[in-house]
């Protein structure tokens, strides 16, 4: 069951990255005609998006990001997500240096805002979903008998 959670919350992980850059854009551009051509086009994103998507699933998978590993303390749960964005906004500004492509900059600035704002949003999601199974008799109960009398 936790395995289904954890895929869970990186497929929704990583739709939230790609919304994050849709809105960094709108954020930045003013505007929300994807579509058009215009003075910049959200074309220029595709590949970073797609090089952010990968990076994403890689810190999640090795670094635990999902919120199950050492318990749901919301504070944990903010520290990790902060430094798997740190992380992942180096590799975007590295490869932004290494392709030599014009990126916002300002949009950069917007986007770990956003990661950081979805990303925390979907764990405290997943975590009432979980609660309310449990609350709603989801959950197993066990009894747990112990032979050792001391008499």
């Amino acid at each position: 069951m936790t395995q289904k959670y954890r895929f869970s919350i990186l497929m929704l992980d990583l739709v939230w990255v790609v919304l994050a850059f849709f809105f960094a854009y709108a954020l930045r551009y003013h505007r929300l005609d994807f579509g058009r051509e215009s003075e910049v086009s959200f074309r220029i994103f595709y590949s970073i998006i797609g090089s952010a998507l990968m990076i994403w699933a890689l810190l999640s998978l090795s670094r635990s990001l999902d919120g199950f590993h050492g318990g749901w303390q919301f504070s944990a749960i903010v520290s990790r997500l902060t430094i798997g964005i740190f992380y992942l906004m180096v590799f975007l500004f590295a490869l932004g240096f290494a392709t030599r492509h014009y990126y916002s900059r300002l949009l950069f600035l917007y986007l770990p805002f956003l990661l950081l704002a979805g990303f925390i949003l979907i764990r405290c999601g997943v975590r009432l979903v979980i609660l309310s199974r449990a609350r709603a008799g989801g959950g197993r109960r066990a009894v747990i008998l112990d032979r050792k009398s001391t008499r």
